[in-house]
């Protein structure tokens, strides 16, 4: 049955015309939500190979056999609909969405597989149907978008090195505490805009060029008196927002291989506004924000 399954993961998209194209992306076991690495595996897919303004999008939820009929048809829907408010978010509009479904443990097998065959059946299966040549796009797109456009910019602000502003490492001091621009959140959650990619990728980049420098990673929050405690999290239901903000670009980081001795963590809540009194989103989105402190080099 795994050879069945892993046969169709992989000869799946060979179906599709040569302008379509599928993305898999894979779920911890019972949960709805996709980790972080899958997350941004998804968002540099659309990035880099779609442009959203002439694709349609069919998803599907699978689970893998663990659990009962009822608990696994409900979780698979979730993941299918948890993947499509990722596209929501990240410029897909709600006519490009022709089908979201959930399948339970479909293609799943009862056998004693291993934990990384059963990782294979708890997923979700985007197909990303071009409308090249077909006279259609989605309402209000023509040719680049202006997000499009943004991104080219995005790119060129990692080769320019925007964490260092410019300056050679050399001249970066130890104690020195540095911004992350551009890092936001999603307001109440330790979960990451997807504007915050670049920069995610500028800072790992950073890790792997200087592998003697050592960092300490701390989060903020909004929205609270400066004296008041740390943010409620609405992902983990606890009151350690900030903490879980700070924790999150550090698991980001030990998973791309980055020696844990060399990364910590902290958050220190409301204490270290931006702007104190938050008059804009833009002023609360800025409070969102991790920093990070050159702790050796």
């Amino acid at each position: 049955m795994i050879r069945i399954l892993l046969a169709y993961l992989f000869l799946f998209p060979l179906l599709l015309s040569a302008q379509d194209k599928q993305l898999v992306v894979y779920f911890p076991f019972a949960k709805a939500e996709l980790e972080l690495d899958q997350r941004l595996r998804l968002l540099y897919f659309i990035e880099d190979s779609i442009d959203r303004s002439n694709y349609e999008v069919k998803i599907r939820g699978y689970c893998d056999f663990i659990d009962d009929d009822a608990f696994n048809n409900e979780l698979s829907k979730d993941r299918a609909g948890h993947v499509e408010q990722l596209l929501f978010s990240n410029g897909f509009r709600e006519n490009q969405i022709l089908s979201v479904e959930g399948f339970g443990e479909r293609l799943a097998n009862e056998q004693q597989f291993s934990e990384e065959e059963r990782r294979l059946q708890r997923r979700v299966e985007l197909d990303f149907i071009c409308l090249c040549g077909k006279g259609k796009m989605a309402d209000g797109d023509v040719g680049n978008t202006d997000d499009e456009e943004g991104t080219e910019e995005q790119d060129e602000e990692i080769v320019t090195n925007d964490i260092f502003e410019g300056r050679d490492f050399e001249d970066i001091e130890i104690g020195e505490e540095l911004v992350l621009k551009n890092m936001n959140f999603y307001g109440g959650r330790h979960r990451l805009l997807p504007s915050s990619v670049p920069v995610l990728l500028e800072l790992l980049s950073i890790m792997e060029q200087y592998p003697t420098l050592r960092i300490l990673i701390v989060g903020h929050i909004c929205c609270q008196d400066s004296n008041g405690p740390d943010g409620y999290d609405l992902d983990t239901q606890t009151y350690d927002l900030s903490d879980n903000r700070a924790e999150e670009i550090y698991t980001y980081l030990i998973r791309k291989g980055i020696d844990p001795t060399r990364v910590e963590f902290e958050g220190r809540g409301p204490s270290e506004k931006t702007y104190e009194y938050e008059k804009t989103e833009a002023e609360r989105t800025a409070n969102r924000r991790v920093e990070i402190v050159i702790l050796d080099k």
